[in-house]
């Protein structure tokens, strides 16, 4: 498992996107600026990483920023939400989730996670099988990163997942366990990214 600081986080999305540093930071900032934060050799500004992962399409939230409304209540729900899953108590879990799709704002996180767990209620209680579950999630998934295979599949170029991507890709190999070397060859490609 390895921790990026934001430097790392851009130069890692910037290159497995294949874009210069020149295509990146043009009307941002200064190149030398991104070399020198990519380098390590200068902090990168919070103002200039939330616009850079902008432009790349990248979520610029912390890990845990998943289900934020204006008030924050959300949160509470999904605590509550999970907590009644671990439970098997779906009919509390699903009151909690359509309370949190009414409230939610539109951030593509927020939705991802929704259209997961939505996912996962339905598989537990076998209202859908494993091959819709993993279609479902691989929808999700792609909110955030359409070409995802790319990275997970013997890639050479680490990509810098979020935490709930993650859960997705981890969904899509529980889906596919029976095939042997799937879930050791994810793995190696995996990476727990964190702002520092």
């Amino acid at each position: 498992m390895a921790y990026y600081l934001m430097n790392k986080v851009v130069k890692l999305a910037r290159t497995a996107l294949g874009m210069t540093q020149e295509e990146l930071c043009e009307g941002i900032c200064d190149i030398r600026v991104l070399s020198r934060s990519e380098n390590e050799k200068q902090e990168m500004k919070k103002e200039n990483f939330q616009k850079l992962m902008g432009r790349i399409g990248r979520a610029t939230e912390p890990i845990y920023a998943v289900c934020v409304d204006k008030d924050g209540l959300l949160l509470e729900d999904r605590e509550n939400m999970e907590r009644a899953v671990k439970r098997y108590d779906y009919k509390a879990a699903e009151q909690y989730l359509w309370r949190m799709k009414e409230t939610a704002d539109d951030n593509v996180l927020t939705m991802q996670y929704l259209a997961r767990a939505e996912a996962v209620m339905n598989f537990r209680q076998k209202r859908i099988g494993a091959e819709e579950f993993a279609e479902r999630v691989d929808q999700s998934l792609r909110m955030t990163v359409p070409e995802y295979e790319k990275y997970v599949y013997g890639t050479d170029k680490v990509f810098p997942f979020v935490k709930e991507e993650l859960h997705k890709i981890y969904n899509l190999a529980q889906c596919v366990i029976y095939k042997k070397g799937v879930i050791l060859k994810w793995k190696k490609n995996i990476f727990i990214l964190s702002q520092k």
